[in-house]
């Protein structure tokens, strides 16, 4: 299953994380994929291929990734970046037609709506060159004129924010030989000296990237390369061997690149996760986001017997980083109930033998009022008497199977499995009382009424995971998701509805068993 593939994080401890085909929501970092390419000189690592970055790289070359915290600007440079970087072929046409979007007269705006920069119009051009998209005369004509304005000293605010930007857009788009020489030098050897003047102690990241950059303009001019002081090194790395951002402790891979192409000793590599198709974004690789992930991905893999070599290649996880997520203060009880019951599934799968490492709240079975539908599923396998004791302990809560109130498939999934657990059929029909009020057609229903007895509201629409559930309660010999396919919210086994775009892994597998009459004998619920 490409899916799988895609979303399994190489790692030192194998683990899964949700969304690898999603636009809305794609976990991958558009930053650290360029930059930790730029860091090994254009060499994927081993498992990485490219033809699996394409399509998400794809959406980012025209600003679209919306889960990355970059600006439009900087997402369309990043791409074009890694295209040239790795040699993917982007359809440079949606690129160019994007950047229009952003461009007024001479100057390129970093988002929709906001005013235009020099230093966006720079990345513009620099996604222009490496995409090979011709650049606006407009621009360059009018760069030359603002570069000739600049006067032989600079503050450091202007070096950066303007002359740095007009030198790299004049020497991507002008041939050196020519009547501009002496000026690209001259403002070249101002912004130099303007940051010559800031003390190695007050050297930062920020400097330290225009430090680079107008190494780069050197270069293009045919200078000398030239280096940090040591001091400088020595106040950005701080013994550490990588460059921090103000605020963090963490290493950042393009301030560590920036130190290390200016002469810096920073340490041989920064390791950062990632799948066949990428880096990831660092809230990605959340453990609750990534136990939940893993859990889908176990369960999708025992639909075509994979079930116990995935479990192998997680078994590590367990200890690294679910164990200790267990004993997170800040989980809310909800939350922990969950995942409580993720990693119980996950240790009997895995038969990893836990009992030395102390799992705080690691329990099969959470109860509580607040966790009903979540301690009925969990106890699915579980043997009959805990089976029992469970679904009597959440059943024994009247209020929430009130009929007369507004009604969900959650409530008719908790009183069908306890009908189940503790063997009473009338409980069934009371389940099924609820499914006639949430049906929408064969096989499709909704999560929630709108109101006692009403339809007529945006809640009231197709809900893949309530058409799952309410398949199996109702036993149905029809197979749901060819109802799907015909309703027009499946794309082969990609299922969207106004929640979830299909991608999770959870969805997937919900999609897959729901292949077969009323979802199959199992329990269509992924916790």
């Amino acid at each position: 299953m490409h899916l799988l593939a895609d979303s399994f994080v190489i790692d030192d401890a194998g683990y899964f994380i949700d969304d690898a085909w999603s636009s809305a929501r794609s976990p991958f970092s558009i930053y650290e994929t360029y930059w930790q390419i730029r860091w090994r000189g254009g060499r994927l690592p081993e498992g990485m291929d490219p033809a699996r970055l394409a399509p998400w790289v794809a959406v980012g070359s025209v600003g679209a990734l919306d889960s990355s915290p970059l600006q439009h600007i900087g997402q369309i440079a990043l791409a074009a970046g890694i295209a040239r970087e790795i040699g993917l072929n982007l359809d440079s046409s949606r690129t160019a037609a994007k950047l229009e979007t952003l461009r007024s007269g001479y100057l390129y705006s970093p988002d929709p709506q906001v005013e235009g920069t020099w230093g966006s119009t720079a990345a513009a051009v620099r996604a222009m060159r490496d995409l090979s998209i011709p650049v606006p005369e407009e621009v360059v004509h009018q760069a030359k004129l603002e570069l000739k304005k600049l006067p032989d000293v600079l503050t450091p605010g202007v070096a950066v924010g303007t002359a740095l930007p007009l030198l790299e857009v004049v020497v991507m788009t002008h041939k050196q030989a020519d009547s501009l020489q002496p000026v690209l030098r001259r403002v070249l050897d101002a912004a130099l000296e303007s940051l010559d003047r800031i003390p190695n102690t007050a050297m930062d990241a920020s400097t330290l990237g225009a430090q680079f950059q107008l190494e780069g303009v050197r270069r293009a001019l045919g200078l000398a390369p030239q280096v940090l002081a040591a001091g400088s090194c020595a106040s950005l790395l701080r013994g550490r061997g990588f460059v921090s951002l103000p605020g963090s402790d963490a290493s950042d891979i393009q301030a560590s690149f920036y130190a290390r192409e200016l002469g810096c000793k920073v340490v041989d590599d920064l390791k950062s996760p990632y799948t066949r198709a990428g880096w990831l974004l660092r809230s990605a690789v959340d453990p609750y986001k990534t136990l939940a992930a893993t859990a889908a991905a176990i369960r999708l893999a025992s639909l075509v017997g994979r079930e116990n070599d995935l479990a192998q290649k997680v078994m590590q996880s367990i200890a690294k980083f679910w164990l200790p997520l267990m004993g997170d203060g800040s989980l809310s009880l909800q939350a922990r109930a969950v995942a409580s019951a993720r990693l119980s599934n996950l240790i009997r799968i895995t038969k990893v033998d836990v009992s030395a490492m102390h799992p705080a709240g690691v329990n099969a079975a959470p109860t509580g009022p607040a966790t009903a539908m979540i301690d009925l599923a969990a106890v699915w396998s579980a043997d009959q008497k805990t089976r029992s004791r469970v679904a009597i302990a959440n059943f024994t809560n009247t209020e929430r199977h009130n009929l007369g109130g507004r009604v969900s498939i959650e409530m008719a999934a908790e009183i069908s499995l306890a009908s189940i657990y503790v063997g009473d059929e009338s409980m069934l029909s009371k389940a099924k009382a609820i499914l006639d009020r949430l049906r929408i057609s064969d096989g499709v229903y909704a999560a929630v009424e709108c109101d006692v007895g009403k339809r007529n509201c945006s809640s009231f629409q197709p809900s893949i995971a309530a058409s799952a559930l309410g398949s199996w309660i109702s036993k149905s010999i029809e197979k749901p998701h060819r109802s799907w396919l015909a309703l027009g919210i499946c794309r082969g086994y990609i299922c969207a509805d106004k929640t979830n775009d299909g991608t999770t892994l959870r969805q997937l597998y919900i999609s897959f068993v729901c292949g077969q009459p009323a979802c199959g004998i199992d329990l269509p619920f992924i916790i």
